[in-house]
């Protein structure tokens, strides 16, 4: 497996998954 193409992946992960996150927040609040 390329490790650039894990890495970009775990980002958008990340990135996914922060945006959830601050929308529940905001939800929440």
């Amino acid at each position: 497996m390329n490790l650039n193409l894990v890495a970009i992946h775990i980002t958008k992960i990340i990135t996914s998954a922060h945006q959830s996150t601050e929308a529940f927040l905001k939800n929440a609040i």
